[in-house]
């Protein structure tokens, strides 16, 4: 399977998730979410590789557009050689299709420290 078709049918799936009775609650949540005592996040980071580095570059514009704020896809990676240089309060959404992936394993361990609010 081309990576064309692959992302392709990655949107259609992502697509009907949305479509989920769930998914306004989950937003509204999300739209809420900092940690006790932080001012609420001011954007969002979508931390992924690979194929979950697909997945949430085809999610950005809507989840942006859904909160209102602005998002950024970003591997991993590259996010761990960024943090120190990252201001304000972003919320870190860190997306691994195995969860295994070491990198996202550390980025997430990152935003913790630094107190960002994040969902994994």
């Amino acid at each position: 399977m081309s990576i064309e078709t692959y992302m392709s049918e990655q949107g259609k799936i992502i697509a009907g998730l949305f479509d989920q009775p769930d998914v306004p609650a989950f937003l509204e949540q999300l739209a809420r979410a900092y940690p006790p005592g932080a001012q609420a996040y001011d954007r969002v980071l979508l931390v992924g590789s690979g194929s979950s580095l697909n997945a949430l570059s085809i999610v950005r514009p809507w989840l942006q557009a859904a909160v209102s704020r602005p998002a950024e896809v970003i591997n991993p990676a590259i996010f761990l050689r960024g943090a120190d240089d990252v201001f304000g309060t972003p919320l870190v959404v860190i997306l691994s299709q195995s969860g295994t992936s070491s990198t996202s394993i550390e980025a997430a361990r990152l935003a913790s420290q630094k107190g960002w609010p994040s969902v994994v």
